[in-house]
């Protein structure tokens, strides 16, 4: 009798012991601070979180801690924001079948919950989330307009012409280089007030210091099997075509690492001063997009 009732003892200190603990747990994971984001959130310096405008698609943003269920809230009409819950309705789709498979082994409380955003124009803004207690966390948010940023380190021109004289093809080639509108230590920025092109920034000496303005627009060309970037640039009065294409120097295509650069085919502009030239072009080689 004294066994069996000291084995019931055992028995019923240890599953208290083991139900104290699971509160505890509880009470520890509720306790975890309210935050928006995970370890690989980015475009966070000073406490300012940088959106991108355009944005075409909605794009979510993960929260943490606190207790369920979460409100959130922008304080700009430049920042639309709304709940994404992760629910059995979302995990069913046909375009995610694995997130499916884990939620069925996963305790749906333990999944992050999310927000949408979407940015309507630049500006600042704030988002704030508060959680079913009042807490609340705030983000400062900054919107600007996405970006290419791209320094020019080499230029290089391609003259060909069977029937030229070697004179008259080196003086193409300058020709050529001289059309190029900035030197190498120069580059362009390219900035999206719209979904596919809008202002560019071209600086003929140095990236970053005096700079001329135009328009640009991007598109995708196709060549065979081939997809290349084409930027059509408005600049002092002038239309450039620039097509991104590998730069191989040497023509042997041996180079371990090919920079890429900006083709710009010339051949209309020079054929009528050298018609034997048969083709021209220069490259201007990009060491940093950025």
């Amino acid at each position: 009798m004294k066994t069996r009732a000291l084995r019931s003892y055992l028995c019923f200190t240890l599953l208290a012991t083991a139900f104290l603990l699971g509160l505890a747990g509880c009470d520890k994971e509720e306790s975890e601070p309210l935050r928006i984001g995970d370890d690989s959130f980015n475009n966070i310096e000073n406490g300012v979180w940088t959106a991108y405008y355009p944005n075409t698609n909605q794009t979510s943003i993960a929260i943490y801690g606190g207790v369920k269920p979460y409100t959130v809230s922008s304080n700009s009409d430049i920042l639309k924001v709304n709940m994404d819950k992760l629910s059995d309705s979302s995990l069913s789709q046909p375009a995610s079948p694995s997130r499916k498979a884990v939620a069925s082994k996963v305790n749906m409380d333990k999944l992050s919950d999310a927000f949408n955003y979407e940015t309507l124009g630049v500006g600042d803004a704030e988002v704030t989330i508060t959680d079913a207690k009042g807490e609340s966390v705030g983000l400062k948010v900054k919107i600007d307009y996405r970006s290419d940023k791209m320094k020019i380190v080499k230029l290089d021109a391609y003259v060909k012409g069977d029937k030229m004289t070697v004179a008259a093809q080196k003086e193409l080639k300058e020709k050529a280089l001289a059309s190029i509108p900035v030197k190498a230590g120069g580059g362009y920025q390219f900035i999206y007030t719209k979904d596919q092109g809008g202002i560019v920034y071209v600086y003929p000496d140095k990236y970053g210091e005096k700079y001329k303005e135009g328009t640009f627009t991007r598109s995708s060309l196709a060549v065979g099997n081939s997809s290349y970037r084409k930027y059509e640039i408005k600049l002092d009065g002038m239309e450039r075509t620039y097509i991104v294409q590998r730069y191989y120097p040497s023509k042997t295509r041996s180079v371990a690492m090919v920079p890429y650069g900006f083709y710009e085919d010339l051949l209309d502009q020079f054929t009528d001063d050298y018609p034997e030239v048969e083709s021209v072009y220069t490259m201007q080689v990009v060491s940093a997009v950025f």
